[in-house]
């Protein structure tokens, strides 16, 4: 290396075949990590889209539920309910979305060929296709979060004294289901800061990485508990300024 590095002088930079795969393989963990994170992403979002269509679901079939336990259905059939109501949602996500995203992987890697190929000593890249396997381990991990999503709507469902319900009297969430929402947002942003602080510590990446998605995830979490925040501070100044119509449609939104 070094004899080779003489020869050729300022003109260019030698390096082994070993140095060029220690680079090659940090581009490539960097590249893992980014889809690792976006999957994360997606994983989390899908998990709000099916806890805020479960929510709104209960809010609105709250006196249908209120009735079924009245004619006897039990809290566990209220859950397995809407339980199923999240299967049924997360196998048809993932039956469309595995396939999407195995074309949309496809897709970067057509776009992207030629500079991987400049990057990399072998410019043949073709990843292949996913295994059964992993196709198996992707719709179970879809699956998996919108059930996963349900619990909270449907536990709470399933806890809605059935008089009330039936007479249509307004739901109050519990104190404890308040204060564990509050402590997890918490949590899960305190230790997400701990870790970026920390992150010179941690393994590669994983301070850095692992805390911004910890703190982004709690900060989503916490979103219902901003909104209530600016509603309460905003509402006063829009009920002198909406007429009548808008001030009815925003107290029912809230």
């Amino acid at each position: 290396h070094d004899a080779v590095q003489a020869v050729v002088g300022d003109r260019a930079r030698v390096q082994t075949p070993d140095a060029h795969a220690k680079s090659s393989q940090e581009i490539i963990g960097g590249i893992q990590i980014g889809f690792a994170l976006c999957s994360a992403g997606a994983m989390v979002v899908g998990l709000f889209l099916v806890y805020n269509a479960l929510s709104v679901t209960v809010a609105e079939r709250r006196h249908d539920i209120g009735i079924l336990r009245s004619i006897g259905a039990t809290r566990g059939q209220v859950v397995a309910l809407f339980g199923v109501a999240a299967l049924v949602l997360g196998l048809v996500g993932a039956v469309v979305g595995v396939p999407l995203g195995i074309a949309l992987g496809r897709f970067a890697l057509f776009e992207f060929g030629e500079n991987l190929g400049a990057i990399f000593i072998n410019p043949e890249v073709d990843p292949g296709w996913p295994t059964p396997v992993t196709v198996l381990l992707a719709m179970a991990g879809g699956v998996l979060t919108a059930v996963a999503a349900a619990l909270i709507p449907a536990v709470q469902a399933a806890n809605q004294d059935p008089a009330d319900a039936v007479r249509r009297v307004p739901g109050v969430a519990g104190g404890a289901w308040d204060l564990a929402h509050k402590a997890t947002c918490a949590a899960l942003v305190a230790v997400g800061v701990a870790m970026i602080l920390t992150r010179h510590e941690l393994p590669p990446r994983v301070g850095a990485f692992g805390g911004l998605l910890a703190a982004l995830v709690g900060l989503l979490l916490a979103a219902p508990i901003f909104v209530g925040v600016m509603v309460r501070v905003a509402h006063p100044l829009l009920r002198r300024l909406l007429p009548i119509e808008a001030r009815l449609a925003a107290d029912n939104l809230i």
